[in-house]
């Protein structure tokens, strides 16, 4: 592991310093030249800076703070980002310059790919998952290092290479062994503990300075290389093409100087023969043409017949008029402007020199000469191998040596080529290399990394062994000394050293298995440790050896083994295990005594918690009895506790003993011969019986000892601080023996924790005792209770002081009481005090001052005496303001209350708490006839009521004072006279600020009077209730007889009717009106006669399904409802106890109205159901959808003969609605409605649930 630390840091820090020092060379060398170009820049500048950029945070991976990191990665992230959007705004690299140093910018792969490589390295530092999926991403990285390098024999994808020029090859390299340092840090599962030592860091960075130098130097020495080539390219390219073309100038103007030797043009012939031998010997000429004054071509002899065009073009265009007068004038050859054809696709010149012809002026000669012939013939026959050379006029292409298919075209070098009056043409040189896989400079830089990184980790990794020598000498020399040590270890340690096989048995051990387990080693090699450890303890041995591996060592293990002699010993393991040897190696340290300390300790500190706790008595020395016989198996404990007199012996707590023996020993007298814990206790003093067969002491309890198979017993007593007998504690045995030192050590403790538990439990009780008396006394007095010192400040009050006060517990401790006490009272007050502390009771009364405003209380104070001294003064007070006020306003009010009452024989009364005295109106002593000497309390009251009213009148008032429940009753009561009256006793308890009961104030009033009213009254009702059931059966007969008549005129109408013939239409015209009238009033008496018969004539209730009655209604209303053509729903109804008949005619009338009161060409709609409700009661709702009424005529409807309209527009009597209430109310129900005006109406009515109903 740490030799793999040493690598990943050594290529890190390798790394780190060759991307630093690259780039820091080539940014200083960007900055030494004055006019950089791409092809002097070895690296351009933005690219220097991602160096130094990638550099910085390599080495802030291996040393900074993680915060450093990530302000490095940002900036990187903000570099890259910015290169892509320039790159992609602009449209390419190659478009503009870098706003940051002003030259190109790095490419948008290289940008990209670095973006990759920050996501890698957090992600690198990130958890198992991450640092997997890092590596991936540095594996990608590789990759496109690699196909970035062989993208170098293919220039058609030169936008995915990652570098400029020739230090592409660099750049992929970089760029692989970037994605290898992502590998290297991804397979690191936490960051190096320590850094590689100086020494190795400077032969690291030495050999990335003399790598990156030597890279640096070899691509600049082939910069200078080129460039000095590309110079003398360029010059001999100047001087030969000037030459060809001077010739040529030269050439056409000794032509023109012999045509003007004989001062005229020659003849046709000779001219052709001239010009075909100039076309032959120079091939450059396109054509020679004689221009005549008119510029038009006299003649002409052209290699090609386009020429004769370029030629009119050119002699016709007018930008060249201009150019060929100024050649006219001025009679030297000129060479024009090149001329680009677009059908032959190239440049051409002309040379035009003027013919001086004395007698012929305006004559010159032209020559066309194709340029790109003359280029190439000079360029291709002087071009040095690996160049390309273009010629530029302006902006223009002219020529290119050939076309570059190797790589971007990047100048080299660059001359001016100047010709005849301004025309200038541009030299441009590039190199022409063939690409190939590696180069000098990578293959330097590659090579010195490489060996830099060997010369590192050689160095780092020889450090290592030759510390690893000293270190492996030292440990052998150490290991001899402990091989010594542990011999002796071996030979006079108490612990158990051993080896166990797999299957469980000893293979060695040492000599201290016979001092622990009483075998010898002999004896128990090759037996398995199962037959030595207690059956309890096998399986959690087991599962403990199973779960030991090498990795895993088990330390702190206990377990138990039985010793040869029988007792039990705990050993305490560290055991572990060999995969070589497969073997445990075990050590085991008895630890007996220490476990039985703790558990000794521990059963103090658990006996002294349960102390603490106040645990039951009994428990605790039942506990201190176990916690002894734990330590010693051999004994039974024992504790009697003394009486309150201290002359018997109890039992306290004796959890072995038999219970025959503690029977025996209860109850057991305190005295000179009474046994071990009798005399023990008489003495004061410890007693040790060894043998209880022998002793003396032991002859009146002897028989019951052996009895229960007890040899011995040591007794020792528990006495409390005050020198107070609490009782024994005794030690039994079942043979004789004599106590040794480490048992009488035990005894005494036990001793000690057990009179320790009995004096707190004896102290924890007389406190309780004691603070019950002080808070029933103090505490819960409802009254205020405070205590003062000798300086009159408070020093203890009660929540009672403090709710009268309003004031809290923090203002008052420690105030003296003048701060409470008013002004004028505080001189009584301070002679009060000055007595109550001399010993001698004071009782007062006096104001006090509360935020509330002034109290009066009636104080009473007594010293406090502590030792015989006294030591405070304790007070007790009562409120008494509210008992003056009510005094003093039921005095002030008497008079008026006295003169009400008098006139209404009403007195008003109180009843003041807790003292339960009366306090009364004068007009309730007359009405009770009491002398005025007499003040009763409310105890006298209660004799004068008769039975059962007496009862009554004190569970009330209970009821008052206790629950606040006001009073409210008649009663009949003696005066004091023995005269009986009728009286009205109302009462309401009042109440003070906190809400407690204070007293009960009420009226009484002598209704005597009254009562003989409401017999009077009682007689009249029932008078009236006798005129109503005749008035009920006058009713009936009236109606009854009342039909006969109207039969007779209904017969005899109807006669009279059948004979309308002889009548006029007046006549019968009355005649109608009669029968309608007659109708009338018949079914006006039927409904009076039913609604009188709805009390009188009703049936016996039964139980009746409501469910029923609708379907026989709906029955008998078949024919109307076919006839209205009304829809009836009628859902599940319950049972009501109820007069079907009667029943049967409320459904019918609601359905009948509900199927006449409707809006004309409406069908009816009639729905039944019931409605449940959460008492004893239900409700059966009948609702339509008709004409509806308003609901302000709800109590109307119901009363007889009340009508909502005309007879014309519905018939009927008005009284339907009046016997359906009257039959509902017969049924212990009610009846209402709810309705709008055109919305239909809801008719409800209310039954007792049936199971509650009464025959």
């Amino acid at each position: 592991m740490k030799e793999r630390h040493i690598i990943v840091q050594a290529y890190l820090y390798l790394l780190a310093f060759s991307l630093l020092t690259i780039g820091g060379i080539c940014l200083a060398n960007f900055y030494r030249i004055d006019q950089p170009t791409l092809h002097v820049v070895v690296l351009p500048p933005d690219s220097s800076l991602l160096c130094l950029l990638l550099g910085t945070m390599l080495l802030a991976i291996m040393r900074a703070p993680g915060n450093v990191l990530k302000a490095l990665a940002v900036l990187l992230i903000i570099f890259c980002t910015y290169s892509l959007a320039h790159n992609f705004i602009m449209g390419g690299v190659d478009v503009g310059v870098s706003w940051i140093t002003g030259f190109r910018r790095i490419r948008s792969a290289l940008a990209l790919t670095m973006l990759v490589w920050v996501l890698a390295i957090f992600l690198c530092q990130g958890n198992m998952v991450a640092r997997r999926i890092g590596q991936l991403l540095g594996l990608v990285i590789v990759l496109i290092g690699c196909f970035s390098q062989f993208l170098l024999l293919n220039p058609d994808l030169d936008g995915f290479r990652l570098g400029f020029k020739k230090m592409s090859s660099v750049a992929n390299i970089y760029i692989a062994l970037l994605g290898i340092a992502v590998i290297l840090l991804g397979s690191l599962s936490k960051k190096p503990s320590t850094s590689l030592d100086r020494l190795t860091l400077a032969i690291g960075f030495g050999g990335a300075l003399i790598s990156s130098l030597g890279c640096y130097l070899l691509s600049q020495k082939d910069i200078d290389s080129a460039s000095k080539r590309s110079d003398i390219l360029l010059s001999h390219v100047q001087s030969t093409v000037r030459k060809d073309l001077d010739s040529h100038v030269q050439l056409i103007n000794r032509m023109a100087e012999r045509w003007q030797s004989i001062s005229r043009i020659p003849r046709i012939d000779l001219l052709q023969n001239e010009v075909q031998g100039y076309l032959r010997d120079f091939p450059a000429l396109e054509g020679i043409a004689v221009v005549g004054p008119q510029r038009e071509p006299y003649w002409l002899q052209a290699r090609k017949p386009v020429v004769r065009e370029w030629l009119e073009t050119f002699l016709t265009d007018p930008l060249e008029a201009d150019w060929l007068q100024h050649v006219i004038d001025e009679g030297t050859p000129h060479i024009s402007q090149l001329h680009y054809y677009e059908s032959s696709q190239h440049y051409d010149a002309f040379i035009v020199v003027p013919m001086l012809l004395s007698n012929q002026p305006g004559w010159f000669l032209v020559a066309s000469i194709d340029v790109g012939h003359i280029l190439k013939t000079r360029i291709s026959n002087d071009i040095s191998s690996g160049f390309i050379v273009r010629v530029y006029e302006g902006e223009s292409l002219l020529y290119e040596s050939e076309e570059q298919t190797q790589q971007p075209f990047i100048v080299v070098g660059e001359r001016e080529l100047h010709l005849h009056e301004g025309i200038e043409w541009r030299l441009v040189s590039s190199l022409n290399v063939s690409p190939s896989l590696v180069d000098l400079p990578a293959l330097a830089l590659l090579f010195g990394l490489s060996l830099s990184f060997c010369l590192m980790i050689s160095q780092r990794l020889g450090w290592l062994a030759l510390e690893r020598s000293k270190s492996l000498e030292a440990s052998l020399a150490y290991q001899a000394r402990m091989q010594k040590l542990h011999q002796k270890i071996m030979e006079f340690t108490y612990d158990v050293l051993c080896s166990i096989d797999a299957e469980g048995r000893f293979q060695e051990l040492s000599p201290s298995c016979y001092r622990v387990l009483g075998y010898k080693p002999e004896e128990m090699v090759g037996r398995f440790y199962r037959e030595f450890l207690l059956p309890e303890d096998q399986e959690k041995t087991e599962q403990e050896l199973s779960s030991i591996t090498p990795q895993h060592p088990t330390r702190f293990f206990r377990n138990r083994y039985r010793h040869r002699q029988g007792n039990i010993v705990h050993i305490l393991w560290t055991t572990a295990w060999s995969n070589t040897e497969k073997t445990f190696f075990a050590v085991g340290h008895d630890i007996t005594r220490l476990v039985k300390s703790e558990e000794f300790t521990d059963a103090q500190r658990r006996i002294l918690r349960m102390i603490s706790l106040r645990e039951p008595l009994n428990e605790i020395l039942s506990e201190v009895c176990c916690m002894v016989e734990a330590q010693d198996t051999q004994s039974i404990c024992s504790i009697l506790l003394a009486d309150s007199e201290e002359t018997h012996l109890i039992h306290g707590a004796a959890p072995s003993l038999p219970e025959s023996y503690i029977k025996a020993i209860s109850g057991l007298c305190i005295g000179p011969k009474a046994g071990s814990c009798g005399t023990a206790a008489f003495r004061r003093e410890a007693v040790y019986v060894e043998n209880i067969e022998a002793d003396p002491l032991w002859d009146d309890f002897r028989e019951s000892a052996l009895k229960s198979g007890l040899k011995a017993c040591w007794s020792i007593p528990l006495i409390n601080s005050e020198g107070k007998i609490l009782g024994t504690f005794a030690m039994y045995r079942r043979q004789a023996y004599k106590p040794n030192e480490e048992q009488l050590q035990l005894l005494t403790t036990a001793e000690q924790l057990a009179a320790i538990a009995i004096e707190r439990s004896q102290s924890l009780q007389r406190m309780e005792e004691s603070e019950q008396r002080f808070r029933s006394l103090f505490t819960f007095n409802p009254d205020p209770v405070f205590s003062l010192d000798l300086e009159g400040n408070f020093q203890n009050i009660n929540e009672a002081t403090l709710k009268l006060t309003e004031l809290s517990r923090d203002s008052i401790i420690k105030a003296h009481y003048s701060t409470v006490v008013t002004e004028r009272d505080l001189a009584r007050v301070t002679a009060c005090f000055q007595a109550a502390s001399q010993g001698m009771n004071q009782h007062y009364e006096t104001h006090i001052i509360t935020p509330r405003g002034e109290i009066l209380l009636d104080v009473t104070n007594q010293p406090i005496i502590i030792n015989n001294r006294i030591a405070g003064v304790f007070g007790i007070a009562k409120d008494i303001t509210e008992r003056k006020a009510i005094l003093k306003q039921l005095q002030q009010k008497n008079l008026l209350l006295s003169m009400a009452g008098h006139t209404a024989k009403l007195g008003g009364w109180a009843l003041v708490l807790p003292e339960q005295y009366m306090i009364w109106s004068e007009e309730v002593r007359n009405l009770l006839e009491f002398p005025p000497d007499v003040i009763p309390i409310w105890n006298d009251i209660l004799p004068l009521h008769p039975e059962p009213f007496r009862s009554r009148a004190e569970e009330a008032m209970r009821l008052c004072i206790e629950q606040g429940e006001h009073m409210a009753y008649d009663i009949e009561i003696h005066t004091a006279l023995g005269r009986l009256i009728h009286a009205r006793i109302t009462a309401q308890p009042v109440r003070d600020d906190d809400g407690k009961i204070v007293r009960v104030v009420g009226s009484f009033q002598d209704i005597s009077d009254r009562k003989r009213g409401e017999q009077q009254l009682q007689a009249t009702l029932s008078e009236l209730e006798r005129s109503n059931r005749e008035l009920e059966e006058f009713a009936y007969v009236a109606s009854h007889d009342l039909q006969e008549p109207l039969r007779k005129i209904q017969a005899f109408s109807e006669r009279l009717t059948a004979r309308t013939a002889g009548l006029d239409e007046e006549a019968s015209d009355y005649l109608k009106r009669m029968n309608s009238a007659a109708s009338r009033m018949q079914a006006l008496v039927i409904d009076l006669l039913n609604y009188s018969r709805v009390n009188t004539r009703g049936q016996v209730f039964q139980r009746v399904e409501f469910s029923n009655v609708v379907e026989e209604v709906l029955d008998d209303m078949e024919a109307t409802i076919e006839q209205t053509g009304a829809r009836i729903e009628c859902h599940e109804l319950p049972t009501v106890m109820g007069d079907p008949t009667q029943l049967r005619q409320v459904i019918q009338n609601l359905i009948s109205n509900a199927l006449k009161f409707q809006v004309i060409g409406t069908a009816p709609v009639v729905k039944i159901y019931s409605e449940q409700t959460t008492g004893d009661t239900w409700k059966l709702c009948i609702a339509d959808n008709g004409i509806g009424f308003d609901e302000k005529y709800l109590d109307r409807i119901f009363n007889p003969f009340q009508r909502l309209h005309s007879r014309e527009s519905y018939a009927g009597t008005g009284i339907g609605l009046a016997i359906v209430k009257k039959i509902v109310e017969r049924h212990h129900a009610f009846i209402t409605a709810k309705s709008s005006p055109g919305e239909g109406s809801t008719f409800r009515i209310t039954f007792p649930r049936s199971d509650r109903e009464e025959l």
